[in-house]
């Protein structure tokens, strides 16, 4: 079970971790090999350029799963979504945010 209160967002998973994805599909590595990072801020968007390893993904099993980001006018739950998987993470190379402009 993962659970994040990190005011005001709120994540909830109930999850058990499934086998290693030996072989990635095209759309795996693209969900998962971003080099950029982007974090709300309040009201803002920032981004960050980041470099890392390529990601060691497992199949990820969850039976519950709510997502709530004031971000997203409605709550993420576990019907809502496709596909999903568990990483236990990369260390990666950031470089300095970068404030996103909605105007543009």
């Amino acid at each position: 079970m993962f659970e994040s209160k990190n005011f005001p967002n709120h994540v909830f998973i109930q999850y058990k971790v499934g086998e290693l994805m030996e072989t990635k599909t095209d759309f795996d590595i693209w969900l998962v090999e971003r080099y950029v990072l982007y974090q709300d801020m309040g009201k803002k968007l920032i981004s960050y350029s980041i470099q890392h390893k390529p990601w060691t993904i497992y199949k990820l099993l969850a039976d519950v799963c709510t997502i709530q980001f004031p971000i997203f006018k409605n709550p993420i739950n576990r019907e809502d979504l496709d596909l999903m998987h568990y990483s236990p993470g990369v260390s990666i190379l950031s470089w300095p945010k970068i404030v996103c402009d909605p105007s543009k």
